[in-house]
């Protein structure tokens, strides 16, 4: 799935700037869900996926972060976006919605293939992670401080989808 520039931005700019409006989106989505068909209900399960770990690898709003996010060019910004949001074609959500036979990891084969599994947990990207971020293994809290430019080197170097 391949998401338009402009909206890729679009998305990054609100998950900096309405943390407010996530929380209310998230409580209101798990609400209609019960009342919808499985599909829908479906959808909005892995929309509310998407915004917990979204949550939970961005801090709150920080104006130094739209100017070098800005600076990216289509590549990075949405290869950036879509790691710190699940926005992405990684395993876990391929096979959310159908397309991907098993949930685990490619690398390492313990856990699901999440943004969170990827950047603080899996063993075989350990050496990747020391050389980019700085540590071998990482928490959501240590990603919230690495700046942008890391996140897309240590994308680019791991090769992710």
């Amino acid at each position: 799935m391949l998401l338009a520039y402009g909206h890729v931005r679009v998305v990054w700019y609100k998950m900096y700037n309405s943390q407010s409006t996530r929380n209310s989106s998230s409580s209101s989505s798990s609400s209609s869900s019960s009342s919808s068909n499985s599909n829908s209900s479906s959808s909005r399960r892995m929309v509310g996926d998407t915004q917990r770990q979204a949550g939970e690898l961005i801090s709150g709003p920080c104006p130094g972060v739209k100017p070098r996010f800005l600076s990216f060019n289509r590549t990075q910004s949405r290869a950036v976006t879509g790691l710190l949001t699940g926005r992405n074609n990684l395993r876990r959500k391929l096979h959310l919605i159908g397309l991907s036979d098993s949930p685990l990891c490619r690398r390492c084969g313990a856990e699901g293939e999440t943004s969170v599994h990827i950047l603080c947990e899996c063993e075989a990207l350990a050496s990747h992670r020391h050389a980019y971020l700085g540590s071998s293994f990482l928490g959501p809290e240590d990603i919230k401080i690495i700046c942008l430019w890391a996140s897309w080197n240590f994308d680019k170097a791991t090769g992710l989808p």
